[in-house]
């Protein structure tokens, strides 16, 4: 990967930790879940793994907080 693409990757993990902390109804599991959900979306985009189905919406979350 390139240097961009490494710090897109981080860029975009750093923006999901902000997010998490400004929205406290998302647990500490919700927030690693994002994480992980955005780290392979931007991989499946630069290492052109075609996976660009990935993603997270805040209802989904909120349906599984409720689930457990």
């Amino acid at each position: 990967m390139s240097a961009d693409q490494i710090a897109d990757v981080a860029l975009s993990i750093e923006y999901v930790k902000q997010y998490a902390k400004n929205h406290t109804g998302l647990s500490s599991k919700h927030a690693y879940l994002l994480r992980q959900l955005v780290v392979w979306q931007r991989l499946s985009v630069h290492l052109g793994w075609n996976c660009d189905n990935v993603r997270a919406s805040y209802d989904e979350m909120l349906l599984t907080s409720c689930l457990q």
